[in-house]
């Protein structure tokens, strides 16, 4: 079969809205709302009827499908709505009963349907028809079998040699096939199925032996994927004379690389059984018959004390990598039988001596392995490292003196920690159980192990005696070993079978074992950790005593027998009540505990995806230095992920903070009008890319005047608008509406905010547990769309922090409407302003700074500095650079001695021998360059760090990572506000 040769178009990924209208409305007596739009000032909801095409929607299992009422799933389905909104179109789905995978050709020649999906390429439907540029999904061609019938030897091809198999008819699969019986020598006998149901009812009822299908098709449980085949690119397919729409569909398409880069991985994982194909050599298929035999069984080594990774229970083997390996032995057929150690020296030992044949988990570097007299294997799975600090830790986590309690022989490589902390004092232990409790009583500062023992000690832990916090910059990574005189065969078997246990596989694996340690928490533990627990147990321990003594007082006093026992009854319904409390409580807490550890998992997999592009695009930006026109398509995407991974660290760092009671609420004077104003300057830009119109309303604004957290109300607003952007599809509107619902009283008066969208929507279940930390909604149709699952839950914080409200309605593919309600300090408004209120940005005058300007730029990071330097000389600027404090002072005394002057400092926070505030306090003293403005340049981005920067002199403060239209924009507003814009 033809492989896929069509050159992939790139198309200019972003459009920029060129004009904003401006609308100026006067308010009078009558109440009345005005707007601004984002598209040319149409105000009206109703939206203009998009362009509709027609999709051919033949039933395929997991692929396209539809049920008894007519309702439509499927990974073409999903497909599809993703497209949706980054195209702009509307698509109708052509359905029939009788519908064939062959009969959508022919509607496609006569122009009843404008598109088909899922379609294989071959040089002759590309003389009929118009491919996309860009696949859609990988198809491969499976071998299948009966669950469990074992019909051949996966790792012996030549036993398919007679069988009877069955094929769909009219598919490419039949050909496929042919040609690898060809190439591998044997023969079977053919059976057609007019239908993918037809070929698996036969496959069950045994009449026929094996089958041969696409894995684009959701094989029930019933069936087992035994070998896999050709994997080859599926694309959209259209008419000849649908060129426009063909272009159409390839934009949205690239659009969906750059900003959901997964998308095709996280539609399959939705829709598809992991295929179990293992494709070995000939060689490999000599060995591996070698190894089944009796005689020939393998010895195998795991740790004896590295739970939940290894250790054994009543003389078996279990954990984590114990389950894996089982797994890949299994693909292969071989057999073995695991060795147990006394203890982890015994474990040392027996390889020094070279006893087992094969070492299952070991996070030793290759050099000391070979060393010993094995080979590793590739990493197939990574343990991560947590450090526990005391209960009277001072907290600097970056302490370069601090008494570290390590193992005598760990199971990781430690060289982290003696780079890292050259200048710590390392106390020597034989057990993890002695470092903690080094730890625990004050001998130690800190230890280091594996984020789920950690997790054990956490959760046992009583008196909330430690802390734990994820070394986020290290991992272990696990492999196998096989001693070196055995099969080298051997080595490349076991490799490719680890390689094929599937990722949600080892995640399912992961979650069983770690699970179990999140739940250890005993209720003791449990009531000294959460000591207002214990207070309402001894609460009710004296409201059942103080009952007893009425009813006791009451008894001696004659009543009856009946009002005791009314009042045992209430005694009793009491205790139950704060019993249940205590249940609940741990419950929650429970839930939390296993929340937080799913969310680990999500954001190592959210975090690595932008991470993994900007690795992937710089590589291939290498590659090409050549191609300009490649370059910048990389830089681009590197950009966008880059933004991506940035957004995802405020989410967590925020939340974090809100969490610790460290958020500080900062008000200021603002008007209504540059609140919103601002808010919707940042999304207007991209209305015209996505296809969306964006417009603002202000209702009844009688103060316009007030006092509030500008920086937080928009932070909230900004959360909320960017999920209605992600989730409305393209043709869609959204409308950040303002009110003042009340007239100001006693100097305050109420504002409501709502954003309405006509996006996706949400399930009524999801509804009630959007503002849940760690949420996300996990459908077909959102499938692929990243973040922390943090953004609803750090603006209900927020909102709540500033005695506000926040609600949420939605309908699912109707939208969603979010509702803030917040009361804020007004201030009086002059009789000009009470004369006219308007709500128009005017246009201005280009702003730009006067040419020649001399920068000191203080770093103490050399890649900053050529980043700075770069951004500023290649705009006119003259540079100098200081790599702490103490040099940037003597620079600013040498430059003033010369009768020379900076006319900005770019200064860093944190810094060796003289910090970036100590640095700005000495440069204030000189008399000639009190008036310098500097400029806070860091990665300290709270508001806490904006008021520090203030206090000691300096004019403004730039988050990392900087770009020049952020210091561009800073120095201007320095220079128009006379030396201050913070």
């Amino acid at each position: 079969m033809d492989n896929r040769k069509i050159s992939k178009s790139r198309k200019k990924k972003f459009l920029f809205l060129t004009a904003i209208l401006c609308a100026a409305v006067m308010l009078g007596s009558v109440p009345q709302c005005f707007a601004v739009s984002a598209a040319g000032g149409n105000t009206d909801w109703a939206e203009k009827e998009p362009e509709r095409i027609k999709v051919a929607f033949c039933d395929i299992d997991g692929f396209q499908e539809t049920d008894k009422d007519g309702k439509k799933s499927g990974y073409a389905y999903d497909f599809v709505q993703k497209l949706a909104i980054y195209s702009g179109l509307r698509f109708d789905f052509v359905h029939t009963a009788e519908l064939t995978w062959e009969k959508q050709f022919e509607m496609l020649e006569e122009g009843t349907v404008d598109m088909v999906l899922g379609v294989d390429y071959s040089s002759e439907r590309a003389e009929k028809y118009l491919f996309s540029s860009e696949g859609i999904g990988t198809n491969s061609i499976c071998l299948i079998e009966k669950k469990n019938a074992k019909v051949i030897d996966p790792a012996d091809i030549k036993s398919v040699d007679g069988k009877r198999i069955g094929f769909h008819s009219g598919t490419m699969a039949i050909s496929v096939f042919r040609e690898f019986a060809a190439e591998n020598g044997f023969s079977y006998n053919s059976y057609f199925f007019s239908d993918d149901k037809s070929l698996e009812r036969a496959l069950v009822r045994g009449e026929i032996d094996l089958a041969v299908n696409a894995n684009m098709v959701a094989f029930p449980e019933t069936i087992d994927i035994i070998l896999e085949m050709n994997p080859t690119e599926i694309f959209a397919l259209f008419n000849k004379k649908s060129e426009q729409l063909r272009k159409r569909v390839d934009e949205a398409i690239s659009q969906m690389d750059v900003f959901e880069p997964g998308w095709r991985t996280a539609l399959r994982e939705d829709h598809y059984k992991k295929a179990i194909a293992v494709v070995f050599s000939q060689k490999e298929l000599d060995t591996i018959k070698k190894y089944r035999k009796p005689e020939n069984t393998l010895s195998v080594i795991c740790n004896a004390d590295m739970e939940p990774y290894s250790w054994f229970e009543n003389g078996a083997a279990k954990g984590i990598n114990v389950d894996i390996f089982k797994i890949a032995m299994d693909t292969a057929g071989l057999r073995y039988t695991i060795l147990q150690p006394k203890d982890k020296s015994s474990y040392e030992k027996m390889i020094e001596e070279g006893i087992p044949d094969i070492i299952i988990d070991l996070p030793l570097g290759f050099d000391d392995i070979q060393k010993k007299g094995y080979i590793a294997t590739s990493s197939y799975t990574s343990i991560g490292i947590a450090k526990l600090v005391g209960k009277n830790y001072d907290g600097k986590t970056d302490n370069r003196k601090d008494t570290l309690a390590v193992i005598a022989r760990p199971y990781f490589d430690f060289e982290f920690l003696l780079q890292n902390y050259p200048d710590s004092k390392f106390r020597t232990f034989q057990t993890y159980d002695d470092c903690v409790e080094a730890v625990r009583k004050g001998n130690a500062d800190a230890t280091y192990l594996p984020i789920y023992k950690a997790l054990e000690y956490i959760n046992q832990d009583s008196g909330t005696l430690l802390t734990m916090s994820l070394v986020s910059d290290h991992e272990v990574d696990m492999a196998a070993a096989i001693r070196d005189d055995l099969d080298p065969n051997l080595l490349t078997i076991l490799t490719k079978c680890l390689a094929n246990v599937s990722d949600s596989e080892k995640d399912r694996i992961m979650l069983e074992y770690t699970a179990k340690n999140v739940e250890k928490m005993t209720i003791s533990g449990f009531l000294e950790r959460y000591p207002i627990i214990l207070f309402l147990v001894i609460l009710a321990g004296i409201v059942v005593a103080v009952l007893a003594g009425i009813l006791y007082y009451k008894s001696r006093a004659g009543l009856r027998l009946k009002a005791i026992n009314e009042q045992l009854m209430i005694i009793t319904e009491e205790n139950e009540k704060y019993q249940d409390l205590l249940e609940k409580t741990l419950e929650k807490a429970e839930a939390a505990n296993r929340a937080k550890s799913i969310f680990l998992s999500n954001m190592s997999h959210d975090i690595r995806t932008p991470m993994n592009a900007i690795i992937g695009f710089q590589t291939i930006a290498l590659a090409h230095m050549d191609d300009s026109e490649k370059v910048r398509e990389c830089l681009q995407k590197i950009d966008v992920s880059g933004r991506h991974l940035l957004s995802l660290i405020n989410d967590v760092l925020d939340m974090s903070r809100i969490e610790s009671e460290t958020f500080i609420l900062d008000e200021g004077e603002c008007t209504i009008e540059e609140l919103v104003t601002e808010v919707y300057n940042m999304f207007s830009s991209d209305t015209e890319a996505k296809g969306l119109e964006f417009n603002t309303e202000f209702c009844n604004i009688r103060n316009n005047y007030v006092y509030a957290d500008k920086l937080h109300i928009s932070r909230v607003l900004l959360n909320i608008i960017g999920n209605a952007f992600k989730f409305t599809p393209a043709g869609g509107k959204i409308i950040l509406k303002v009110e003042q619902v009340s007239d100001s009283a006693d100097g305050r008066a109420d504002y409501e905010f709502s954003i309405r969208d006509t996006g996706i929507g949400m399930k009524p279940e999801f509804v009630e547990h959007v503002f849940d930390l760690f949420t996300r909604e996990r459908n077909s149709t959102v499938s692929g769309i990243q973040g922390t699952g943090l953004g609803m839950a750090i603006s209900r914080n927020i909102v709540e922090k500033m005695g506000g409200r926040i609600s949420v309605e939605s309908e699912e593919n109707k939208g969603t409407v979010v509702t803030i309600g917040i009361s804020l300090k007004t201030r009086e408004a002059s009789r000009k302003e009470k004369e006219k209120l308007e709500f128009c940005e005017e246009k201005t005058k280009e702003r730009s700074l006067p040419e020649g300007l001399s920068v000191l730029i203080v770093e103490d990071n050399q890649m900053n500095i050529e980043i700075a330097e770069m951004m500023l000389s290649e705009n006119g600027f003259k540079t100098d650079t200081a790599e702490n404090g103490s040099i940037a002072v003597e620079k600013v005394l040498q430059a003033v001695q010369n009768g020379e002057r900076f006319d900005f400092i770019l200064m860093d926070v944190q810094m060796p021998v003289m910090d970036g505030y100590e640095a700005t306090v000495e440069i204030k003293k000189i008399p000639q360059a009190k008036d310098i403005p500097i400029i806070a340049m860091t990665a300290n981005a709270f508001e806490e760090d904006r008021k520090k920067a203030l206090d000691v002199g300096m004019a403004a403060h730039i988050s990392k990572p900087i770009n020049f239209a952020n210091i561009k924009e800073t120095m201007m507003c320095v220079l128009e506000k006379n030396g201050q814009c913070l």
